[in-house]
Parts: C-alpha cells; sequence; structure tokens
C-alpha cells in the first residue's frame, strides 16, 4: 500500500480523529452488558473502537468475535480488532491494531488489503518513523501515563509523545488531510481521561484511545460524550488561538 493511497481515503481521515474507545473483553466479561453500551457509542459522537479479547480459547474466539465485530458495525462503528490479523479479515473487521511483537505491518497489508485500517503501538520516534514507513494507518503512542487496564508498560510521558510528533513532522512524508497536522494519525494511549485529555492534546495527539474512563465508569455512553465534547472543546479554542 502506499502513502498515495492512504492519503485519499476520507472516510479514515474522518473517523481517525479524536476519542477511540477500546474495549476489554475476556471470559468473564458480561458480554451482553457490554454490547449493550457499546453499541449506544454512536449516540455519544463515537466513530471508531478497539475490540481487545484475550485470555480466549481458540475454539471459541473466533464466533465470539464474529458476532462481537457484527453487532458493533451493525451499529454503525468502524471496529478494529486487536492483534488478530487472520480473524480481522474473517469476522468482517474494518483493521486491526499491532503490538510491537505482533504481526509485521507490511504482512498484515498483504493479507488484509489496501482498504484496512492498520494501527501500531509505538514507544518511540524510531519505532514510529518504521511504523509510518511500512504503511500503518495510525500510531498509538504510549504509554503516556501509568495505565490501570495495563500494568508494566513503559511510560513515555508527554515529552516522548512530543518527540515523536516532532520526528513524524520532520522526517517522514506528508499525508495531507490526515491527523491534526497533515502526517500519519497519532493516537496516544495509556491512562487518558478527561482531567490529562488537554495535556495530550497540546503534546499533538490526533486522537486518544481511552479503556478504563470509559469501560469502568457507571455510564460508557455518558462517559464517551463527555470526553468528546471536552476534546472538541479543546480543539475549537486551539484553532481561535491559531487564528488570533
Amino acid at each position: 500500500m502506499t502513502i498515495f493511497q492512504i492519503r485519499h481515503d476520507p472516510r479514515q481521515q474522518d473517523v481517525l480523529r479524536g476519542i477511540y474507545p477500546i474495549i476489554n473483553i475476556d471470559p468473564e466479561t458480561d458480554i451482553d452488558h457490554t454490547l449493550d453500551w457499546a453499541t449506544r457509542l454512536p449516540d455519544a459522537g463515537i466513530k471508531i473502537v478497539q475490540v481487545r479479547a484475550k485470555r480466549f480459547d481458540e475454539t471459541v474466539l473466533g464466533g465470539l468475535l464474529d458476532n462481537v465485530i457484527n453487532d458493533l458495525r451493525g451499529a454503525g462503528l468502524t471496529v478494529i480488532l486487536n492483534d488478530y490479523v487472520e480473524l480481522a479479515g474473517i469476522t468482517g473487521a474494518d483493521g486491526v491494531h499491532l503490538g510491537l511483537d505482533d504481526f509485521p505491518i507490511f504482512e498484515a497489508r498483504a493479507l488484509l488489503g489496501q482498504k484496512a485500517i492498520i494501527g501500531a503501538t509505538v514507544r518511540n520516534f524510531s519505532d514510529a518513523l518504521q511504523a509510518a514507513g511500512q504503511g500503518a494507518t495510525y500510531i498509538a503512542a504510549g504509554s503516556i501515563f501509568e495505565s490501570p487496564t495495563k500494568t508494566g508498560i513503559p511510560v513515555i510521558g508527554l515529552d516522548g509523545l512530543k518527540e515523536i510528533g516532532r520526528h513524524i513532522e520532520e522526517e517522514s512524508m506528508p499525508r495531507t488531510g490526515w491527523g491534526r497536522f497533515d502526517h500519519i494519525p497519532i493516537c496516544a494511549i495509556g491512562g487518558i481521561d478527561k482531567e490529562n485529555l488537554k495535556d495530550v492534546i497540546d503534546a499533538g495527539a490526533s486522537m486518544a484511545a481511552v479503556i478504563g474512563a470509559i469501560q469502568n465508569a457507571e455510564n460508557p455512553v455518558e462517559a464517551s460524550s463527555e470526553l468528546k465534547t471536552t476534546w472538541e472543546q479543546y480543539i475549537y479554542m486551539e484553532k481561535c488561538s491559531n487564528s488570533e
């Protein structure tokens, strides 16, 4: 997949902005309850979600993901599957998110085709430039803050996020219309909530992956709506400030 082809997909450009909920499911998860609120995320203005399904037996994983992804896509959401490249194609997911030690980006692209959204976890600017060069649709930089969801993950902080953004801007090929700065969208991940959302925006993020602040909320749809409104308010204030 060439950068030219990535650059000219208005649908993907539209969804790869703002709040990006990650839905964790495991054998102890109440799937029906999770889908009840997750399928209502479009009511909060959410356009894209990632499904992270761990610890399931392989004999049930495919059927489970097929049902979950079908319901989420039926609600109008773009759905990214964490890790399982082969199942992403089988289940009808819109793309896949790959960790540092997961499937190579270029091989995932060959399997899933040019229209698939492929995200890549990065910890530093070297990872980020490599992922962008291999054709990742977006990169997820983190962990920005300590994450209660995934413990033991290195924290790169806001300074790490800024450094990644600077190198992407200076050393990668521009992608007109993508992200906030006409480059590959940078998604901040790790410990993000309403209180520190402005910090990741100021550090250059185009997206913010949110896990616990949504899934663990008493009302995940309402929490998502508040996060999206907060994001849009900060972006609007930024635009007003830059136009002065």
